[in-house]
């Protein structure tokens, strides 16, 4: 630098300065500027991009952030981008605003701005599961099912569903069921049809907010399993059971009448109890007998039962019994045994002039002997009970 005096006359001088400038070790950093964002209007299930932009004084690389985006948004590089949640707006509110914070940094300095979010709702429709099967095997008819919609759909927006069943046009090719629906629960009640049915009805759900979806539903009843015409029974597995209800379900089971012909023997041995169970002693040998089951002038039914098994002619032996020495209070336990050679008869016990108190009950003699058998003279009563054995066609011993 050359610095010139005049004395406004004649005289001047100068001199030249040499100034040296050299670089700071540590230059002062300048902060970035954030540009502001305008209002950003969004539907739920959107996937805005939004330019996000700052200068910086210095030229430093920029890196821009935020902690509070509506759900599903994001910063990549200097875009939000995203897809707006469909959590952000809660039924049954329309709408929501959200307000933001951008911040720009350049790892020294930072600079920050707001963008306020008016976020739409946007209802969903309901969801089916494809999993779920929707044939279903009923039968045999008559049958009773139900059905549970809550396992086909779901509402991604948390909504109630409500359920409508078209129960006008079923598209059955036998006899149409009775479709009935509480709630969420379906219930198909499948009349008594002599063949099979195969039928299709639609289900219609809403959430209440305009959404809405359909499945349709296809369900298969096979023709009543017929009652079978040929039983085996084994003559040493007690009496036969045969619940008249469940073969013949449209008859009243009280005005049947039944025979059994086992060889040209007939008898009407066997009852019918209240309950319409048939009960039959079984012949004491193996043979094939016809039963047949009627009701006057309108129905016969003719079974073949073949009883299998030992003959049942041998009489039980009851193993003897010790004399049993006791006071008036105690609480015997006396166990009963026997044998039979017919293996697999079932053998019953049963006994007269026991002391009082006591009783057979499970192959045991039990109770509480009474206070009242012997006198107050405290001199022993000698008692003699009779313990019979009794196999299943009635052969006994003692």
């Amino acid at each position: 630098i050359i610095i010139n005096a005049d004395d406004g006359f004649t005289g001047t001088h100068s001199i030249t300065l040499d100034i040296t400038i050299s670089a700071s070790s540590t230059p002062t950093n300048r902060a970035p500027v954030i540009d502001p964002i305008g209002l950003q209007t969004l539907r739920e299930g959107e996937t805005p991009t939004i330019q996000l932009s700052a200068t910086d004084p210095d030229g430093d690389t920029l890196i821009f952030t935020s902690d509070d985006l509506p759900d599903g948004l994001l910063i990549s590089g200097t875009t939000i981008t995203g897809t707006v949640s469909h959590d952000v707006v809660s039924h049954p509110q329309t709408s929501r605003t959200i307000t933001s914070t951008i911040t720009v940094s350049d790892t020294q300095a930072t600079d920050d701005t707001t963008v306020q979010f008016t976020i739409t709702d946007v209802n969903r429709d309901p969801i089916r599961d494809f999993t779920v099967q929707t044939t279903f095997q009923l039968g045999p008819n008559p049958s009773t099912d139900t059905i549970d919609l809550n396992d086909y759909f779901t509402d991604p927006d948390g909504d109630t569903l409500r359920y409508n069943v078209n129960t006008g046009s079923t598209n059955c090719d036998g006899s149409d069921p009775n479709i009935s629906l509480s709630g969420n629960t379906v219930t198909i009640i499948v009349p008594n049809n002599p063949s099979e049915s195969r039928c299709n009805f639609a289900i219609q759900v809403s959430d209440g907010n305009g959404g809405s979806n359909a499945v349709s539903l296809r369900f298969e009843t096979s023709a009543p399993e017929p009652a079978p015409t040929e039983l085996t029974h084994n003559i040493n597995a007690g009496p036969l059971i045969i619940h008249l209800s469940d073969r013949y379900p449209d008859l009243d089971s009280v005005l049947l009448r039944h025979s059994l012909n086992c060889g040209g023997n007939i008898t009407n041995d066997g009852s019918i109890n209240s309950e319409a169970t048939l009960r039959i002693t079984p012949p004491t040998s193996a043979q094939i007998c016809d039963l047949v089951i009627s009701r006057l002038g309108s129905f016969t039914d003719t079974i073949e039962i073949t009883f299998t098994g030992n003959t049942l002619s041998n009489p039980p032996v009851i193993d003897p019994i010790d004399p049993q020495p006791f006071n008036e209070g105690d609480t015997p336990n006396i166990p009963l045994s026997a044998t039979d050679p017919d293996d697999g008869d079932v053998l019953t016990f049963t006994a007269t002039n026991l002391p009082a108190g006591l009783s057979i009950n499970n192959e045991r003699i039990t109770g509480t002997l009474s206070h009242t058998i012997a006198s107050q003279s405290n001199t022993p009563v000698e008692i003699t009970s009779t313990i019979t054995v009794t196999d299943l066609v009635g052969t006994t011993a003692t």
